[in-house]
């Protein structure tokens, strides 16, 4: 009798998780993916301007200047950046040699969405959405990578790249290739996917560089 009731409750259970997964699934846009992708190319865009506006210019110690002791200063924003582009662009280049025909409209997955829509920062004033802690592999200060007077040329050159993989996207299904994110190597998220969550967290670390410069600027 008690493994009759144990067996009844992982079945419910299991029942219950996936009708979870059902719902939020189904909560789960369905994009154009033509403007997509033409969204995403202007989000690169604008970020490339600012970075080659408000950036470029800059000393290596103004680069390297913190607002506060545990702030980041605007080069090392780029820095953690440059640390994600290092893993993910060779991913979205292998990803794109997948067969696949392109699709009208795309629609991502209930996890891919939510950490999209978590990166993004607010339209109204470029702030987070939410706070999120940085992984140890990811951060420069931890890792005591040094800004250098390649850091803004690094960044700009990994926005190339994008616009460039963006522009091959056109061609191909963006929800079929599964590519491993760096959180969990257990967890895929597809070509799409992977591009708005990258995209949107660099534009979130962009805006932080801005806060900075302008902190530093005060003083």
């Amino acid at each position: 009798m008690f493994w009759t009731y144990l067996l009844i409750g992982f079945a419910a259970f299991a029942l219950l998780l996936l009708f979870s997964f059902l719902r939020a699934t189904a909560k789960v846009p369905t994009y154009d993916t033509s403007e997509l992708l033409a969204g995403l190319k202007s989000d690169v865009q604008a970020m490339i301007a600012t970075v080659e506006t408000h950036f470029a210019p800059l000393s290596l110690a103004e680069l390297s200047a913190r607002p506060s002791e545990n702030s980041w200063s605007v080069g090392e924003c780029l820095q953690h950046l440059n640390l994600y582009g290092d893993y993910y662009l060779p991913a979205i280049k292998a990803a794109l040699q997948a067969e696949g025909q392109p699709q009208p409209t795309f629609k991502g997955s209930a996890l891919g969405e939510y950490f999209a829509n978590l990166m993004r920062p607010r339209d109204e004033d470029g702030q987070p959405k939410s706070k999120m802690p940085t992984f140890k592999d990811k951060n420069p200060t931890l890792l005591k990578i040094e800004v250098s007077e390649t850091t803004v040329s690094d960044f700009l050159a990994q926005q190339q790249l994008f616009l460039d993989y963006l522009s091959q996207a056109e061609s191909k299904n963006i929800a079929r290739p599964k590519i491993k994110i760096t959180i969990s190597r257990f967890i895929r998220l597809s070509l799409g996917d992977t591009f708005r969550f990258n995209i949107y967290h660099n534009m979130r670390h962009v805006q932080q560089a801005m806060r900075a410069l302008a902190a530093i600027t005060k003083k």
